[in-house]
């Protein structure tokens, strides 16, 4: 059969407000030394988040089978998925805090610039109505057999069906965390002064 395979998908989504505080400080140095930078820029900044709402979801050896002629469907569902209170969805709706920081590094010395930074290093604490799913189950489903075309018996369908819908899930509700993307940057830059 063909088989689909559902390995090492990820899928995350997250809302959250930021409430931003920043510093920084120009230091002027006076050195003859060449190596030594004429100026230096350092700046750091604090964010309080508020997390309105969260989603993600992860595989690990999931696929999908299904039997050249349809005869059968096989699936192996091994998944996480967590997800912030469903009960609150309200746009702006607060079911988490955390925290990030920024910093900021600038080395100037006549034409050239050196850049650092760091953004969004922090992460958010999601309250304790948040909700983790996961399941390992196997499921195989090779159709229905029906004796009597004419006399359908419709609980013998239904315990079928049913074998079907148990997918396992293991559900609790818990506090989690998410880390923010953070990003880092690195840049080079001189002055070109043409006369």
């Amino acid at each position: 059969g063909k088989q689909i395979n559902l390995n090492n998908i990820s899928l995350s989504a997250t809302k959250f407000q930021q409430i931003n505080i920043a510093l920084s400080r120009i230091i002027q140095l006076n050195y003859a030394n060449q190596y030594i930078p004429k100026q230096i820029e350092l700046g750091i900044g604090y964010s309080h988040l508020i997390g309105n709402h969260h989603v993600d979801f992860l595989t690990n050896d999931s696929y999908i089978e299904i039997g050249d002629d349809g005869e059968y469907i096989h699936t192996n569902l091994n998944f996480i998925s967590n997800i912030a209170d469903t009960n609150d969805l309200n746009l702006f709706a607060q079911q988490g805090n955390g925290y990030a920081l920024d910093l900021l590094l600038n080395l100037k010395k006549e034409e050239n610039n050196i850049h650092f930074s760091i953004a969004d290093l922090g992460r958010i604490n999601w309250n304790k109505n948040a909700v983790n799913y996961s399941s390992q189950k196997e499921i195989n489903f090779s159709g229905l057999e029906i004796d009597n075309l004419l006399s359908i018996n419709d609980s013998l369908i239904e315990v079928q069906l049913d074998s079907l819908a148990d997918i396992d899930f293991v559900k609790k509700g818990s506090e989690f965390k998410t880390y923010l993307p953070t990003t880092y940057h690195l840049a080079y830059k001189r002055d070109l002064n043409i006369n």
